[in-house]
């Protein structure tokens, strides 16, 4: 079955109070991006969490040993402040379905990527999406030279005032926007 999530690589989410009460490193991510509306309330990381006393050995055993999405720290890069320059962090968290087998390792799915740039959390897009909008910008580029190319063009080509490259532009462009229009609805 195919879950559908709604697309939300155009928001980002922040929490100044949490950032002023607590330092925003390695360790603390995960529970930092647990607040946000990137996080799914009943992964196992949650479930875990309730678990209240485990160390995080036993925290991670536990985790090891059941089936459903998780989220871990895939990647961190922290620059310490130095004179005049401010501390910058960059987290990439990831969501992952864990299936436990019977026998041998889990098997990991990659779901879907976030990153927390100096304590703003985004959602990366996919490799679709990002194709789909470069191609889109293309289209509108190309639409809008097709435009300056065909109001710049005078020359007549017979003698009803025509132009035979006005009529090769308007025909280009009438395909150009033909399948930008199926790439929006694609």
């Amino acid at each position: 079955m195919t879950e559908m999530i709604e697309n939300r690589t155009t928001i980002s989410w922040e929490d100044k109070a949490w950032l002023e009460s607590f330092p925003l490193n390695a360790f603390t991510v995960l529970d930092y991006f647990s607040h946000s509306q990137f996080y799914d309330k009943t992964c196992i990381n949650e479930f875990v969490k309730m678990q209240r006393g485990l160390s995080a050995a036993e925290m991670e055993a536990t985790m090891a040993k059941m089936t459903g999405f998780e989220y871990v720290l895939h990647a961190a890069h922290e620059v310490k402040a130095s004179g005049h320059n401010p501390a910058h962090s960059l987290y990439v968290i990831l969501r992952q379905r864990r299936a436990v087998k019977p026998k041998g390792p889990p098997e990991l799915t990659p779901v879907c990527y976030y990153y927390v740039l100096d304590g703003v959390a985004y959602e990366v897009p996919s490799v679709q999406e990002v194709l789909k909008e470069r191609l889109m910008r293309i289209g509108w580029l190309l639409d809008g030279a097709f435009d300056a190319i065909t109001d710049g063009v005078n020359t007549p080509h017979s003698s009803e005032g025509g132009s035979c490259m006005t009529d090769a532009v308007d025909k280009r462009h009438r395909e150009v926007k033909r399948k930008r229009a199926a790439i929006e609805h694609a």
